[in-house]
């Protein structure tokens, strides 16, 4: 849609067209063919990747939308917790990451 949109575009007008590849929550499913994309990389962990969120806003707290809470198929067999967390990064930020390449595939700067 997003495509016969810019080529039905007058080429004389400018125009601004926002595509977003997904809703930016998990499970990510990325095309199978970027599904090894990112394997060799370790991607820089965040500062609050160990945060207990004490410190944040109370409506923040019921979230589970926090690493540790899922990835176990990947992770499961790591018995320290700092570790596994570490690992649960790592798959879901290369999960994430994968997806909107499938749309850049197709978006011509």
């Amino acid at each position: 849609m997003t495509l016969d949109a810019i080529k039905g575009a007058p080429e004389d007008t400018p125009f601004c067209i926002c595509s977003h590849h997904k809703a930016p929550h998990d499970p990510f499913i990325p095309a199978e063919r970027h599904r090894h994309l990112f394997e060799e990389l370790e991607i820089p962990k965040p500062e609050n990747l160990f945060d207990d969120f004490d410190t944040w806003s109370v409506a923040l707290h019921p979230s589970e939308q926090r690493i540790g809470n899922g990835y176990t198929e990947e992770t499961g067999h790591i018995k320290d917790p700092v570790q596994r967390k570490k690992a649960q990064y790592q798959t879901y930020i290369k999960q994430y990451l994968r997806c909107p390449r499938f749309t850049s595939a197709f978006v011509r700067y």
